[in-house]
């Protein structure tokens, strides 16, 4: 009977071995076809990935070329727009023709406008018989915008030109020609004005403070409520002018080299001083005039003054100086 116990226990225990082994095979080759089944999908995932790739890349050289097509369209329009500019600018016309669009079109761009003729003489508004210009170029307002590049305008012939109102700050105009031009309430703070021609330019609420006026000539030209304040005025020219009412506050007028020397206002006279003023913490610069005198500053004023001065936006001597 234990024998046969025995014998029963062995086969069931063998029995169990088989099911266990059998088992053990199911489940790795259900593991297999599972593993087979993720690499599968992996792979598919791979190729997509792929192809996502190669259409991302297929896209941005799209992008690029768009890109490229852009640029070239705008350079193009650009050129365009210079083209048509210029092509105003240069065309005999006086008055209003277009001519200031054009000007500010060129300045917004950055196109250099070095020796540009827009002279009353050259755009058909002179009258020889009278010998003066009838009817100028009008650049009345002529406002560049506020992001465009310093305008580079050296050498300009801008005599008989309207110029009423024009915004022209900072611009570079050495050596340019504003002669007999109309230059009321224009602002040419902070511009490179060296050598420029004024002879003969009305001004009136024309603003040059900080303008560099070195050497420049303003012979016969009307001046009334010109701000100069922080100007540089070595060696302009402002003989036989009257400087009544004029802010010299911080005026500069020992800035010129002339021979390899340091000259300051051989042009000025005590008396035209003492018709304009400055602040008490800003007098003007002065030395001596063409005969070695001395010169004084004009009336100073408290700057205790310069905040109703400044509120009230005046061009006049303060109230209370």
């Amino acid at each position: 009977m234990i024998e046969m116990a025995a014998l029963l226990i062995a086969a069931a225990a063998f029995v169990v071995s088989i099911y266990s082994a059998l088992w053990t095979r199911d489940a790795l080759v259900e593991t297999q076809h599972q593993t087979q089944l993720a690499r599968e999908a992996n792979q598919a995932t791979l190729e997509a990935l792929k192809e996502t790739q190669r259409q991302t890349t297929l896209a941005l050289e799209a992008n690029e070329v768009t890109k490229r097509q852009l640029e070239f369209a705008q350079q193009e329009a650009e050129r365009g727009r210079i083209v048509s500019a210029w092509s105003v600018l240069t065309t005999k016309a006086r008055g209003n023709s277009g001519k200031k669009e054009a000007l500010e079109t060129l300045i917004n761009l950055g196109v250099e406008l070095e020796g540009l003729d827009l002279s009353c003489k050259t755009m058909g508004g002179w009258d020889a018989e009278k010998d003066k210009c009838e009817t100028g170029v009008f650049l009345d307002g002529v406002t560049p915008h506020k992001t465009a590049p310093r305008a580079k305008m050296a050498d300009v012939d801008f005599s008989g030109v309207d110029l009423h109102k024009a915004q022209l700050v900072g611009a570079e105009l050495v050596s340019a020609n504003f002669s007999s031009a109309l230059l009321g309430w224009a602002n040419l703070s902070q511009a490179d004005l060296k050598f420029a021609d004024f002879s003969g330019a009305n001004f009136g609420f024309t603003d040059f403070t900080g303008a560099d006026l070195r050497y420049a000539d303003f012979t016969n030209a009307f001046l009334s409520n010109v701000r100069f304040e922080g100007a540089k005025l070595g060696a302009a020219n402002l003989a036989n002018h009257t400087l009544h009412g004029i802010n010299l506050s911080g005026a500069d007028f020992c800035s010129a080299i002339i021979d390899g020397e340091k000259v300051c206002a051989p042009y000025l006279k005590q008396e035209q001083l003492d018709q304009a003023w400055a602040w008490a913490d800003r007098p003007p610069i002065l030395g001596t005039d063409m005969f070695g005198r001395t010169l004084h500053p004009p009336p100073l004023c408290d700057p205790s003054l310069r905040p109703a001065y400044l509120e009230k936006r005046s061009w006049d001597k303060p109230e209370g100086c």
